[in-house]
């Protein structure tokens, strides 16, 4: 955490702070892409991501829409736009009103959208998943998170706070092994990886053996075929489907799957979201919400 409070100064004192908008192109799994997201949060400020291998074109399309003050790349450099008062004459830490991420949809149905994100509905989504996950046997420092998405993909978010929020470790994946599909098993088992969060699609190319050691494993983004749950939810794992728009902050219900249970049958509403919105077959129960 020093480096995140040194780079929170280094920030301060370009006058970056509350309310700022600050776009990050830091490359995947990187230690300065971690640093940089925690000290932009810590300062009330908001970061912005773009994957490092993304098009020019989308990088200044994000950065463009939402204004961002300021962009660090890699190594950490920081390039402010504009004129600015420097160091920042009020630096303080967020409150629940503070955006703490702006990330923008795929625009894969039209021009991408940006959503920003307080750092209320954040901490209420964090927090609702603590209480749902592993609940007899919570995620520790004993365990390993798997950080195999774009940052620039709001799934991110689940990886990332699966693994700060319960002080276990964060271990990125090489973009070229996840892109590969098929190959991201025996990596699976040679690092150790506890606890993953990822696509049926991509989970479906893992020999059983890959998960031997994974005992929370979470589905979203697609619908989840009941045949891979049967395979996959085995005696000391935990399976889960989840469902949730970008504007929902990353997951707004989830449900339990097991050998015999239907996809998204009983599902558990996270992080102040409500029922208006939910895919067929999920039922509603209530898990936690923002205050």
């Amino acid at each position: 955490m020093a480096q995140v409070r040194g780079f929170a100064a280094t920030l301060n004192a370009a006058g970056l702070g509350p309310g700022d908008k600050i776009g990050v192109r830091v490359p995947s799994g990187s230690n300065d892409l971690y640093i940089a997201i925690l000290a932009i949060l810590s300062i009330a400020a908001a970061y912005v991501p773009v994957d490092a291998d993304d098009p020019e074109e989308r990088a200044r399309l994000v950065f463009g829409e939402a204004k961002v003050s300021a962009v660090v790349t890699k190594g950490r450099k920081i390039e402010v736009s504009g004129e600015r008062p420097a160091p920042h004459p009020a630096p303080r830490t967020p409150g629940l009103d503070d955006d703490s991420w702006v990330i923008f949809t795929s625009g894969s149905t039209g021009t991408p959208k940006g959503v920003a994100v307080q750092h209320r509905s954040s901490a209420a989504f964090v927090d609702a998943e603590a209480r749902i996950f592993l609940q007899e046997d919570p995620i520790g420092p004993q365990d390993r998170v798997l950080a195999g998405l774009s940052v620039a993909f709001d799934a991110s978010c689940e990886e990332m706070w699966l693994a700060w929020r319960h002080g276990a470790c964060l271990v990125p994946a090489p973009r070229a092994l996840v892109r590969s599909g098929m190959d991201l098993g025996p990596w699976l088992i040679n690092h150790g990886i506890t606890v993953v969060s990822t696509v049926p699609t991509l989970a479906a190319l893992w020999p059983a053996e890959a998960l031997e050691n994974v005992r929370l494993l979470i589905f979203g983004g697609e619908a989840c075929p009941p045949e891979l749950a049967e395979r996959l939810a085995v005696e000391g794992r935990e399976v889960w489907n989840t469902y949730g728009p970008t504007e929902a902050t990353v997951v707004a219900c989830a449900a339990p799957l097991g050998g015999t249970a239907p996809s998204g049958s009983d599902c558990r509403w996270t992080a102040g979201t409500s029922p208006s919105s939910t895919p067929p077959g999920f039922r509603w129960r209530k898990a936690g919400r923002a205050n």
